[in-house]
């Protein structure tokens, strides 16, 4: 029989961000032994780190802080700017079809654009503007304000 899960259940239950083999054999009722080995074990596995008492050499192990970092969703105006970089004219339909984002969210998105100096109207094409990409910063959007003059890159 595996200790290994109870040993888990029993750090993750912990109100303390330190815990020792001795207090955990106490609490899951299990010789302190076998509790040590499975707490070398998730030590190899990289979920637990050791830590020396200056007191003495017993072996005390912590759980790391867990980093839960979803990757950022793509948003509509993150597409848009990927269009708008990869084609050197275009126009707001041009990029409402190839992102899948309504005319009128493009048309918001242009006019921020416009006002912050990032794209420019060079022309007509039927009845459609034709519009450049005029400053570049790079893959990452720049996030806009609707106040022109104030702007931040996405990170």
């Amino acid at each position: 029989m595996s200790v290994l899960g109870p040993v888990i259940e029993c750090i993750r239950s912990s109100e303390k961000s330190v815990v020792t083999p001795k207090e955990v054999a106490c609490l899951i009722s299990c010789p302190e032994l076998v509790v040590t080995r499975a707490f070398n074990l998730l030590e190899q596995r990289g979920f637990l780190t050791e830590i020396f008492g200056s007191g003495g050499k017993f072996s005390v192990l912590r759980i790391p802080k867990q980093q839960s970092q979803k990757p950022r969703k793509i948003m509509g105006r993150d597409k848009m700017w990927r269009i708008i970089r990869a084609k050197k004219r275009f126009t707001r339909i041009d990029v409402a079809r190839l992102t899948g984002s309504p005319l009128s969210s493009v048309e918001d998105y242009f006019k921020m654009l416009i006002g912050h100096g990032y794209i420019r109207k060079i022309g007509r094409c039927g009845q459609a503007d034709v519009f450049m990409l005029i400053k570049n910063p790079g893959p990452c959007r720049p996030i806009l304000s609707k106040k022109f003059g104030q702007e931040n890159h996405a990170k």
